[in-house]
């Protein structure tokens, strides 16, 4: 059985590791930041809005069973701190939808309907444990480039995450 204050003790760290990047990402030239260099999303700025707007998704497919429509656009994001401001509604707004449910929510099966029209069933923890791994992934592509601008944004490893 699924339970609430470990996904909700996963998301702060998921939160607490996007801030990180956040930080570090200020520290390089907006000319680096935005530049193609082929690497993931194209950018840092790409990588970023990638995890923000797979973060967005999941969350109104929590609440809705269908993905947002239109989904974010990079274009209304042109800059780190647009990236920022939109993460901190968004995760308000994952915290609040996770405190809203019970352990018996999270393992309950909700319908999904895909970009195709699929309609998959699935846990709402599935759907969960997804977006922060999903977000771990392109995270450790992040602090690559980071680490490659000379703005490492340190170790990030869940065992150092103090709630």
């Amino acid at each position: 059985m699924a339970e609430k204050n470990h996904y909700l003790t996963l998301f702060g760290y998921n939160y607490d590791a996007n801030t990180r990047l956040v930080q570090a990402a200020t520290q390089v030239d907006a000319e680096t930041y935005i530049a193609q260099d082929g690497y993931s999303h194209g950018s840092l700025h790409g990588l970023l809005f990638h995890i923000l707007r797979t973060e967005h998704v999941w969350r109104v497919i929590l609440q809705t069973g269908q993905g947002p429509n239109p989904p974010l656009a990079m274009e209304d994001f042109p800059d780190l701190p647009s990236l920022e401001s939109r993460w901190q509604l968004e995760q308000t707004a994952m915290l609040t939808y996770i405190n809203s449910l019970s352990d018996a929510d999270l393992d309950a099966a909700m319908e999904v309907t895909d970009w195709r029209g699929m309609v998959h069933s699935m846990p709402r923890w599935f759907i969960l444990q997804h977006v922060t791994l999903h977000g771990m992934q392109h995270r450790s592509e992040a602090a690559v480039l980071l680490t490659r601008y000379g703005q490492s944004p340190g170790n990030m490893d869940f065992i150092f995450y103090q709630e």
